[in-house]
């Protein structure tokens, strides 16, 4: 797939996952609040799951007007259409003010299947035939967006301390290294690498 593709897919992984997350404080806040406050919560997060409903909507029509866009690329517009279902899903629950364990996992579902997209497709518009500069899996479906469940810890929620060394360095970064790693073919792309 065109790097602005890739590019746009990730886009709306990461606006999805903040989705998630904003979703979770909701509900975790939901008892401390007046039933005018629930409403004034989870209408702008519909109003935000709509807006990326839409947007993978223009990702799929972007790839099928690409050359031989609708058959080089069928599986993934078939992954991008069964992450907008899952938006849609997720846009009915938080339009009827639900921010539960039901709204969670369709948004949770969404970002599964968008990060397969990217994984599926990546190697297209970058100009080479594997998966340049992973180390491990080459980014098969083994790796889960559930791994990924949030970045929002809860109350309830445990957190396993581990050290994890970078080859850069020892601080966190804030882009994800799945991220980095399209932007750096994205780049390599268009400065003709």
């Amino acid at each position: 797939m065109p790097p602005s593709v890739i590019l746009e897919v990730l886009k709306i992984t990461e606006a999805e996952m903040e989705l998630r997350d904003a979703t979770r404080e909701a509900e975790q806040a939901r008892e401390a609040r007046a039933a005018e406050q629930i409403t004034a919560a989870a209408g702008p997060l519909a109003e935000e799951q709509e807006d990326l409903v839409l947007r993978t909507e223009n990702v799929i029509q972007d790839i099928r007007e690409l050359p031989e866009g609708e058959f080089e690329f069928e599986g993934e517009i078939q992954m991008l259409r069964g992450a907008r279902a899952a938006m849609d899903e997720a846009f009915v629950l938080l339009d009827d003010e639900l921010t539960g364990p039901t709204t969670i996992a369709a948004e949770t579902e969404a970002i599964e299947l968008l990060l397969r997209t990217r994984r599926s497709g990546g190697a297209g518009g970058g100009g080479g035939g594997s998966t340049p500069g992973s180390g491990g899996n080459g980014g098969t479906e083994a790796t889960s967006a559930l791994a990924l469940a949030g970045r929002a810890i809860g109350a309830k929620d445990e957190v396993e301390e581990r050290d994890v060394d970078r080859s850069t360095s020892r601080t966190a970064s804030k882009i994800p290294a799945e991220f980095v790693e399209v932007l750096d073919r994205y780049f390599d792309a268009l400065e003709g690498r």
